[in-house]
């Protein structure tokens, strides 16, 4: 191939419009370069090409025959005789593998000089990119195969950086960046043993020369060249020098890492004043008008900062470096206040990891110094605050993060008293600051929190000042007369209201500060709970519903350190006792005052017609319940002040907004605690208690009362799963759920709110493992139940068929649609994996429920199998319920032989889906190699399936040839020709990952065993063109080495054949 022809193919390559054109330049060009014996030939063309896109295809090839498996053909020892190869079998093999590797050593080291020659010119972006990442690709592999060190490519490197030339010293800087990456790419190097051997030669002498280059570069360098000077920099300085026998690319992260080994002649480079100060003022400069550049100088700073001490060999070069970085941090501080968030958080973490590796030690001895630095940091950080001031933004966590660190100062025995109150007066200060703004600045804290989502709120909060707490602590009397004096002049503000509720919830009412007892503080939080008390006694139903929750959270606070009064047992909790009778107990006029109060506050609350906050009062008292229950034994469980309160006033929700339809399903929750007061008992309780509750569970001749009693069986079948209880009240109910769910499934199909609530009921009765076979084998409750369902849903779903023939209805209330028959493949999949009933038994006992409800769910499944993919759960539970059926129920649709069609039709559709996701996240490279989501249908549940069917299908084929019997299974053709024709265009277009290959691969040859004309047929289409046919012989290979049987050796070999086969097409 000459050089004109080379051009022209690589030209056609990449700008060919035509696809044919391209696949046959690729199919050319990628076998050219894989045969090892036109090596002379590439070399040629690479020196005396003039086309950028030559170079870029040559090189983007040889990186993907370097990093895949298949490497270069071609590649050879010198000949031997076979006898002479028969004698010395073992020192033959190692010769001729030594004489590959050195042969291997040689060709990549000629195209690193080559390559490196091509860099000389000027090049376009992508070139240049390409070409550098293979060199260091290469460079990678030869010292890996070679042993040698970076050494021997010194000179081809410092070609470079010779003569100030702006556009080499550029490719110099991109080169050093790849090589360092390519280093470091644990997955490139065949042992582990060679990755860290590579990783400490290199750490310990070539990364020396790089940092010295680029440190010379940098210092030198026009402000063009800053960006890849600062990167290369960056990248030197994150290289993996703390490289343990566990930290591999999977999990390690070197922005993790507090203190970094660096070695001790970087502590040079760390002396370098020029350096460091060069460095502080990029930030400074470009902080505003180029802010990456700025970043890229903080990440170096940083790094810097986390160095060991160790390395300074001399402590005064240990305390210049030091001294040098928080001057530094001062002029930062100075200078740097308009930035974007990001700079002024790294700003902040700089100087936490300054005092984490380093310490307001280095700087003791120089007293103006270190509270220059003390003052410009509590300067930076008000100005900051008072700028933007949010709970959530990443400079607030670092700052708490370095007041955190400030704090531990405090206690230092070798700072002097006067630094330590420098240091507390700074912390005070900013602490005041953060509190003043909290309570009164104008920007939106909540923006975006609404009752639905008050939990995530109320966790931020709580982590925001627990975290904030330490540093309170060191003035915390002025910070509690603050919080005091803002919640006694409480305006109808609701922003501030939840702000100061929180921080009484989580800074005042706080155990740890019992560390802090003196009698001003005492008598301070006192005060504050008294008047916390005084407020949850006013009523809260005109406050915004966010306030109220606050309000709910701060006496759920209060009501558990109450608790220890009445119920000595809980007061276990040393911290919880001591705090109520410091702070509660002296304020209360008469015992369990507290207590009461808060408990009727939270009991209030359901009268407020908001869901959440009725669910939130629930919750509270779900919680308080069972904490009494671990706690306390049976008989003073029983006699509990609080549980006889909440049992009375759940009992009775008629005066409750728990009695609006718009707030019905808030007592399935009700139901839940209820259960617990009633049957977790005794067993000699439980009898009475099911004669207590069926007093309650009455149903009248109105939509509203049959909704209140399903929601209610809903909450105790979830909860009640003690064997005994659970038989004996399914045994009252069962009738009279079986009535009401075919007055709702059968005779009101329409109504889609009470049909779904029937079918959550199902779930929650087929879910109970109280009705499992290990519990009571010979009961016949289950088999009554399952056969009573079945029928019932079979109704329903023909119900659904019916009603979606109409293309309108089946669009307009598609999603309700496919959230029942979800809910129907749940109940489906509770009752197969429960094995509450053999289904071959049932058919036996000429007994189709079973057979009937699996063909209508798979028929409605298919016609609406396009709006199902959209919803996973509803995906998740089918698949689950084919996975059972394929892998031991075929045999069942020889009743019903177009179910088999219908299933796989089913499968199909859903496969095709996956593949089209699996190949954009494969191009967006956002799949995870390392797990697979539980929650999610994937590729392995599909494969499965489809190798299920195909291995029944062939052993019906089988049998049907022997003249044994005539299979029932009806011709699969069209479906296996979707299948087969989606599988191989995935694998031909290169859109999946390895794993992906491996089970597309596994379906191929099933299908090639079980349909091999149609695999013949489809095959030749895909790869041919439509008027070709594969011949004998290309067929032959996939054929070699094994017997067409679905097995796992067959398996294995069919691999390694398919690839040998698809490498003809140059795939």
């Amino acid at each position: 191939m000459n050089l004109v022809h080379f051009d022209s193919l690589c030209n056609d390559c990449c700008f060919s419009t035509t696809l044919e054109s391209k696949q046959l330049a690729e199919q050319s060009i990628y076998q050219f370069i894989e045969d090892i014996r036109n090596i002379d030939i590439i070399c040629q063309i690479i020196q005396q090409t003039q086309s950028g896109s030559t170079l870029f295809v040559i090189s983007e090839y040889i990186a993907k025959i370097v990093v895949s498996e298949r490497s270069f053909k071609g590649f050879s020892s010198s000949d031997r005789s076979l006898s002479e190869g028969q004698l010395i079998v073992g020192q033959f093999q190692y010769r001729e593998e030594n004489d590959v590797l050195s042969k291997k050593c040689r060709v990549y080291e000629t195209l690193v000089q080559l390559f490196c020659a091509s860099l000389q010119k000027q090049q376009e972006n992508h070139v240049q990119n390409s070409i550098c990442n293979l060199v260091g690709l290469l460079i990678q592999q030869i010292m890996m195969f070679s042993s040698n060190q970076f050494s021997k490519f010194k000179l081809v490197f410092n070609s470079f950086f010779q003569g100030n030339q702006p556009y080499l010293l550029s490719i110099g800087l991109k080169l050093v960046q790849h090589v360092l990456q390519n280093l470091q790419l644990y997955s490139s190097y065949d042992s582990y043993v060679s990755y860290r051997k590579i990783m400490f030669q290199f750490q310990n002498s070539d990364i020396l020369d790089f940092m010295s280059t680029v440190c010379t570069v940098l210092k030198q360098c026009t402000q063009n060249l800053y960006k890849p000077a600062l990167a290369s920099l960056k990248d030197i300085l994150m290289f993996n020098f703390n490289v343990s026998y566990f930290e591999l690319e999977s999990d390690f992260d070197p922005n993790d890492q507090n203190n970094v080994s660096f070695p001790e002649k970087f502590a040079e480079f760390f002396n370098d004043r020029q350096l460091v100060e060069l460095l502080f003022k990029i930030v400074a400069l470009y902080s505003q008008s180029d802010s990456s550049l700025a970043l890229l100088a903080l990440k170096s700073l940083k790094r810097m900062a986390s160095s060991k001490k160790r390395i300074f060999t001399e402590k005064i070069k240990k305390r210049l470096f030091a001294k040098e970085m928080y001057q530094g941090c001062i002029f930062l501080f100075e200078k740097v206040q308009q930035a974007n968030e990001e700079i002024i958080s790294d700003i902040l973490e700089l100087n936490t990891k300054l005092n984490n590796c380093f310490g307001l030690r280095q700087i003791r001895f120089d007293f103006t110094f270190s509270q220059q630095w003390l003052y410009s940091l509590q300067t930076f950080c008000v100005q900051i605050l008072q700028k933007q001031m949010k709970i959530k933004d990443p400079h607030m966590y670092q700052m708490i993060e370095l007041m955190k660190k400030l704090v531990k100062f405090i206690t230092d025995f070798k700072l002097d008293i006067t630094f330590k109150q420098s240091i507390s007066k700074a912390i005070s200060e900013i602490s005041k600051s953060i509190i003043h703004l909290l309570l009164n600045s104008q920007n939106s804290f909540f923006q975006g929190y609404t009752p639905q989502n008050h939990k995530k709120l109320k966790h931020t909060l709580k982590e925001f000042f627990e975290n904030l707490f330490p540093i309170l602590s060191i003035d915390l009397t002025s910070h509690i007369k603050m919080i005091y004096h803002s919640f006694k002049n409480a305006a109808q503000d609701q922003e501030k209201f939840i702000i100061e509720l929180s921080l009484i919830n989580y800074i005042v009412i706080n155990p740890q500060i019992l560390e802090k007892n003196s009698e001003e503080i005492v008598q301070m939080i006192q005060t504050v709970i008294k008047d916390s008390l005084t407020f949850l006694q006013v009523s809260t139903h005109n406050l915004p519903p966010l306030v109220i929750m606050s309000a709910m959270s701060l006496a759920d606070n209060l009501f558990q350190f109450a608790l220890s009064e009445s119920d000595e047992s809980i007061g276990r909790q040393r911290s919880n006792k001591a705090f109520f009778d410091n702070f509660i107990k002296p304020i209360q006029i008469q015992p369990q005052q507290a207590t009461n109060q808060l408990l009727q506050f939270i009991i209030l609350q359901l009268q407020i017609e908001n869901k959440e906050i009725i669910e939130y009062a629930l919750v509270i008292m779900k919680e308080t319940i069972v904490r009494l229950k671990h706690h306390l034994y049976n008989e003073a469980f029983q006699s509990s002040n609080v549980v006889t309160q909440i049992k009375g006033v759940l009992l009775n929700l008629k005066n409750t907004a728990l009695q609006k339809d718009t707030f019905l399903s808030c007592r399935t929750l009700a139901s839940e605690i209820l259960s617990i007061l009633l049957f977790d008992t005794a067993y000699e309780n439980y009898i009475e208690s099911i004669i207590q509750l069926n007093q309650f569970l009455t149903i009248q001749p109105t939509q509203q009362s049959i909704l209140i009693y399903l929601y209610e069986m809903l909450g105790y079948f979830r909860h009640v799963d003690t064997s005994k209880i659970f038989r004996l009240l399914i045994k009252q109910h069962l009738l009279k759920i079986a009535e009401l769910t075919r007055f709702i499934l059968i005779d009101n199909p329409q109504q889609f709110q009470m049909c779904k609530l029937c079918l959550k009921l199902m779930v929650a009765i087929t879910e109970n493992k109280s009705l499992r076979y290990q519990y009571h084998s010979s009961s016949v409750v289950q088999i009554e139940l399952v056969r009573t369902f079945q029928g019932i849903l079979t109704s329903y779903l023909q119900h659904l068929i019916n009603a979606i023939q109409d293309e309108k209805v089946k669009q307009e209330f598609s999603a309700e649609i496919c959230r029942l028959v979800g809910l129907i493949f749940k109940i489906m999949n509770n009752i197969l994996k429960g094995k509450y009933i053999s289904q071959t038994c049932q058919l036996l006992f000429a007994d189709r429920k079973y057979l009937d409800l699996l063909i209508t769910s798979l028929e409605i499944t298919s016609k609406i199998s396009n709006y199902i993919i959209m919803y996973n759960k509803t995906c998740l539970q089918v698949v689950q319920v084919l996975q059972v059926v394929s892998s031991s129920q075929l045999q069942l649709f020889e009743l019903n032989p177009q179910s088999l069609s219908t299933l796989m039709v089913i499968i199909e559709n859903l496969q095709k889906h996956l593949l089209r996701q699996l190949s954009q996240e494969y191009k967006t490279s956002t799949i995870s190699t390392y797990h697979q989501p539980l929650d999610k249908v994937t590729l392995d549940h599909t494969t499965d399936i489809v190798l299920s069917i195909l291995e029944f299908v062939s052993e019906e084929q089988q049998l049907t040839q022997m003249g044994i019997l005539q299979s029932f299974v009806q011709p699969l053709d069209p479906i296996i020709e979707l299948i087969l024709q989606e599988l191989l265009l995935c694998l031909i277009k290169g859109q999946c990952s390895q794993q992906t290959n491996l089970k597309i691969t596994r379906q191929v040859f099933a299908i090639m065993c079980t349909f091999q004309q149609v695999f013949v047929a489809i095959l030749s289409k895909v790869l041919l063109r439509s008027d070709q046919q594969l011949d004998a012989s290309q067929l032959q290979i996939l054929t070699q080495d094994l017997d067409l049987r679905i097995k796992q050796q067959n398996e294995e070999q069919f691999k390694k054949n398919f690839n040998l086969f698809m490498k003809q097409f140059g795939i």
